[in-house]
């Protein structure tokens, strides 16, 4: 997983973003899932320092998505 994580830029604007728990709610997938989204590039996590994040916008596309599949 750890590839697919970029590092947060203290400088950058403000971006809603979810935890990983959250985004897995949203999506109605379990940890495994969601990490496999992760690794196959489909989901960008972010770093923040200790947390990891994924940004709002990328989960409602993911959502959308796995809903036409």
């Amino acid at each position: 997983m750890s590839q697919n994580i970029q590092q947060h830029n203290p400088g950058a604007c403000s971006i809603d973003m979810f935890t990983p728990e959250q985004a897995g709610s949203v999506l109605g997938v379990g940890d495994d899932v969601l990490l496999q989204l992760i690794n196959t590039g489909r989901l960008v996590a972010y770093n923040l320092g200790a947390n990891i994040r994924i940004k709002v916008a990328d989960v409602h596309d993911v959502a959308a998505q796995l809903a036409v599949a």
